[in-house]
């Protein structure tokens, strides 16, 4: 096979099966919206798909203005995605959180002025600087050194995955059996995509990509999916009995072998109140 079709699917192929991937296990988790937890992770799914899409349009196009415009459009979930992880570790294991506005509206600060900064860089150059394109056969890439408010971005999203990821491995101490297996699953699925943003942030490469997350997607999505699938993350008897057990009349506590509470419902809480 010729070395320019060769690179060409090299590239693409993975890209679009990683979109695929995404697409395909979002749609499922969607489906699932009652689930606790179920809808802040679809929205972090779609927004990898935004993100995979956004790469791959980047990499195709041959026109700079288009690639600055793909690469932009990347920062969007790669900014708000640790947001949503973050909003679906609270959900999923039930923690309140006692202003919530306030919070997210305090955490979205930074994000929103890095995505800002980001997009009218034309006309201060501060977010983006030493900028290049570089070819690979038919293909090409927009690379290019991260300025003061990115790194600002990067660090304050890597605080808030490290937040969410701290509740998330919590629960997996707190839970037993089954239950154990599905929160290891999702902590794992995180944890390729953080890796692949780690490793693009220091312009780290593996082969031709500058950006390895849409291939992180890719692998931590069949790792979701093998969950979805195998163990029921997600699943509607979840939500059944979550249902079921809010609505008793009786008070109900849950509690572990070490006494300690792992979930209460609505009566139970009017008369500890």
């Amino acid at each position: 096979m010729d070395k320019f079709y060769y690179n060409f699917i090299v590239q693409v192929v993975p890209i679009l099966f990683s979109l695929w991937i995404t697409i395909t296990v979002a749609v499922y988790t969607i489906r699932r919206h009652m689930v606790v937890g179920a809808r802040s992770f679809a929205i972090v799914l779609f927004l990898e798909a935004i993100w995979t899409t956004g790469y791959l349009f980047e990499v195709i196009s041959t026109n700079l203005g288009w690639k600055i415009f793909w690469d932009n459009v990347q920062w969007l979930p790669s900014l708000l995605i640790p947001l949503f992880l973050l909003s679906f570790a609270f959900r999923y294991t039930k923690k309140e959180i006692p202003n919530p506005r306030k919070m997210w509206a305090i955490l979205s600060i930074i994000p929103f002025i890095t995505l800002a900064l980001i997009f009218t860089n034309s006309m201060h150059g501060w977010a983006i600087i030493s900028s290049q394109v570089i070819t690979y056969y038919i293909l090409s890439e927009y690379i290019y050194t991260f300025g003061i408010p990115i790194w600002i971005g990067l660090i304050n999203s890597f605080i808030v995955l490290i937040w969410a990821i701290t509740i998330l491995i919590r629960q997996v101490v707190n839970d037993h059996g089954a239950q154990r297996t599905q929160h290891i699953i999702i902590l794992t699925g995180i944890f390729f995509p953080i890796l692949g943003t780690i490793l693009s942030a220091l312009n780290i490469t593996i082969g031709l990509n500058r950006d390895l997350s849409p291939y992180t997607f890719a692998i931590a999505n069949i790792i979701i999916a093998i969950g979805l699938f195998r163990f029921r993350i997600f699943g509607m008897l979840t939500v059944a009995k979550d249902r079921v057990v809010d609505e008793m009349a009786d008070g109900v506590i849950i509690l572990d072998n070490l006494g300690r509470v792992l979930d209460i419902n609505s009566s139970a809480k009017e008369i500890m109140v």
